[in-house]
């Protein structure tokens, strides 16, 4: 079909158990024919480089802001009709732009709107907005009926921003009043698990074009799919298992935190995918570790822990690298992360406990650490069966 309405394409019974039931009131389907621009547009002055977007390694690399006004079209020197969103400094502004703009807003503006959205909604406004509902029900029609016509790029960003947006969404509803963007947004989202529909467009249009994805946004794609749990079927295989022969074909040209979200990704859906595993194995054998921050090591060896597909011949190479690194370069949170893993995975690696060991008792009176962090190396050191009296002692 041209146009998706919310009266078809229902995913019930598929959620993880973390999808907000009920949140929101009842809404309608996003049919987008009264969605025209026709609401006032409160506008604020544009401040020179404000809100400029940047390479998000954390969580999923988002995509760039981009200006609507003042790209240039090509040879012509055109200047384009679309909106500039950096000056928002709220939702309601946000939405009141995108809506305003939605006969001019290219594939570029619509994933631009999805990476800011989830970076202000914890702004809050002291009015509510009698429009915010009815203007983000207008771009998400919008987004969802123009989207099977995007490129990797834009759809990759526009993917990891509704994650993003949903994860946002689920963390903080509950303290949110009924007017509350996070409340508004969830209702339109995650209701009758609309955002299954969502994703399973974005699949679809993502698979008939996978060899035009590089490393950066195949891993920012699948990640975005970890972060709302879905693993859609794409004919008679699922999604994470095509991904997963694509990416193994370009693995070479990973960095480590494409790998690592990547990794990330297939645990937080459950997919197993062992040939992919082994690919990343040989990958970071054969690769410097020295280039691999902590949180990307404190992720890799998760996840391969997690799935169950912990390597010794792997974890002993990234043991080996952590024990001749400064283990200032990591994070108390990473360190927890990477005993656990070893302790997990049955992977015994003494050298590495020894060091995390009298690291963590020269850090542990400056309260460094958090309790969840000091139960987890608790746990990995008996679990592990590494005696270190000093650090229990302290």
């Amino acid at each position: 079909p041209d146009q998706i309405t919310w009266r078809e394409g229902q995913v019930p019974n598929q959620s993880n158990g973390r999808d907000v039931g009920g949140l929101g009131r009842s809404h309608g389907d996003w049919s987008d024919s009264t969605c025209r621009s026709t609401v006032s547009f409160r506008s604020t002055e544009p401040k020179m480089n404000e809100g400029r977007g940047r390479r998000d390694r954390a969580q999923g690399q988002g995509g760039r802001s981009f200006r609507g006004g003042g790209r240039r079209n090509g040879a012509t020197g055109m200047r384009r009709r679309g909106p500039d969103f950096r000056p928002c400094k709220t939702v309601g502004e946000l939405a009141d732009l995108a809506r305003f703009s939605l006969d001019s807003m290219s594939h570029r503006d619509i994933a631009a709107f999805w990476s800011l959205l989830p970076r202000l909604l914890h702004q809050r406004s002291s009015v509510p907005d009698p429009t915010l509902e009815e203007n983000l029900r207008c771009v998400i029609s919008t987004t969802c009926n123009r989207m099977r016509s995007f490129r990797c790029r834009d759809l990759t960003q526009t993917s990891l921003g509704i994650a993003k947006t949903i994860s946002q969404v689920r963390r903080g509803h509950q303290q949110c009043r009924a007017n509350d963007p996070l409340q508004i947004t969830g209702g339109l989202l995650l209701s009758d698990s609309r955002h299954f529909v969502i994703f399973d467009v974005i699949g679809r249009s993502a698979v008939s074009m996978l060899e035009s994805f590089d490393a950066r946004h195949l891993s920012n794609l699948v990640f975005s799919f970890g972060l709302v749990n879905r693993n859609p079927d794409i004919g008679d295989d699922t999604l994470f298992n095509v991904v997963g022969s694509a990416a193994a074909k370009i693995m070479q040209t990973f960095d480590p935190q494409d790998i690592a979200n990547m990794l990330l990704a297939y645990v937080y859906v459950g997919a197993k995918n062992s040939s992919l595993f082994r690919k990343i194995r040989e990958t970071i054998l054969g690769t410097d570790l020295g280039i691999f921050e902590g949180q990307a090591l404190a992720n890799i060896v998760w996840s391969f822990s997690k799935s169950g597909e912990a390597d010794r011949e792997m974890f002993n190479h990234i043991g080996d690298h952590i024990v001749a690194r400064s283990l200032y370069d990591f994070l108390p949170q990473e360190m927890s992360i990477i005993v656990w893993a070893y302790a997990n995975g049955r992977v015994s690696h003494h050298a590495l406990f020894d060091r995390v060991g009298f690291h963590v008792t020269r850090l542990v009176s400056s309260y460094s650490f958090k309790p969840q962090e000091l139960s987890n190396i608790a746990w990995a050191f008996a679990t592990a069966g590494e005696s270190h009296p000093v650090l229990f002692e302290k």
